[in-house]
């Protein structure tokens, strides 16, 4: 290297801040990204959303706008990390509030490991589930109702999981990717439904995520209904986060939904965009 090419690199190399070098230099390769929850901590999230479709006549219909605060509280952690936690947009909750009245076995109490898989009161959604076929008066759909329970509660196990945000087991580097898949059913046929996800970098101490949906219909399974309206069934499905490593707690959370429902040529759709984010512990 000439001097004046040696010249032109350091006067480069000065110009970079102090900062910079020092970030670049201490970036992780990878990292091992997990829920780091404490008992007593609550996650306040500020959570917004804007809702709107097409009615089968083809109207638009008026979008819908919401924006809630939820408090997460965190009321045990065991020794594997699992956490037993009570979603409320009410305000921080104790164990002993939730015992005092009663609550503690309600569906807003649920249990979440380190990879952001939820385990939900299964014997609470049973019992709801219960308690509204006992009040339907129509005796035929009653029964039909009664002999599908154990088929519900698997579906509705399958449908919860879907809806975590599944982070990825021990250290990743950028470029990573991981699935997880379930088979639902609905009035057309069966839907074997996986979410792809990949990190796309690590930066600032920031993990950044992307996840898509990947939905096949399998075949054979087709209903009457599918068969007779010639329906069919689209969803397109994206979500995207911003995760502390250090903290382990989700930061950021976009999520853009559209359902696509098509039957005698008829369309239906909804189209939803929500987003979670931490403004407060």
């Amino acid at each position: 290297m000439t001097p004046c090419n040696k010249g032109v690199l350091f006067l480069a190399l000065s110009l970079i801040p102090v900062s910079a070098i020092i970030l670049l230099v201490l970036q992780p390769d990878s990292a091992e990204l997990a829920w780091k929850l404490k008992k007593g901590q609550v996650l306040k999230y500020r959570v917004s959303g804007t809702y709107s479709g097409t009615s089968i006549d083809g109207k638009v219909d008026t979008p819908v706008n919401i924006e809630v605060v939820n408090y997460l509280s965190v009321l045990d952690v065991n020794s594997e990390g699992l956490a037993t936690i009570f979603r409320s947009d009410k305000g921080p909750m104790t164990m002993a509030t939730l015992l005092e009245h009663n609550l503690i076995s309600h569906r807003n109490t649920y249990s979440m490991n380190k990879r952001g898989q939820v385990i939900h009161n299964k014997s609470a959604y049973i019992r709801e589930l219960r308690q509204s076929i006992e009040s339907i008066q129509d005796d035929v759909f009653k029964q039909i109702l009664e002999e599908t329970e154990n088929v519900n509660t698997d579906q509705f196990e399958a449908l919860q999981g879907l809806e975590d945000f599944l982070l990825p087991e021990g250290r990743v580097r950028p470029g990573k990717e991981w699935s997880i898949s379930a088979v639902l059913s609905n009035g057309i046929g069966q839907y074997r439904k996986t979410h792809r996800y990949r990190l796309r970098s690590l930066q600032g101490g920031m993990a950044d995520i992307w996840m898509e949906l990947e939905q096949k219909f399998i075949p054979g399974s087709e209903t009457e209904f599918g068969v007779t309206m010639q329906a069919q069934q689209q969803q397109i499905l994206t979500r995207e986060a911003t995760f502390s490593i250090s903290n382990g707690v989700l930061m950021d959370f976009r999520q853009e939904r559209t359902n696509i429902f098509t039957y005698s040529e008829k369309t239906y759709t909804t189209h939803a965009i929500t987003r979670r984010t931490l403004i407060g512990e």
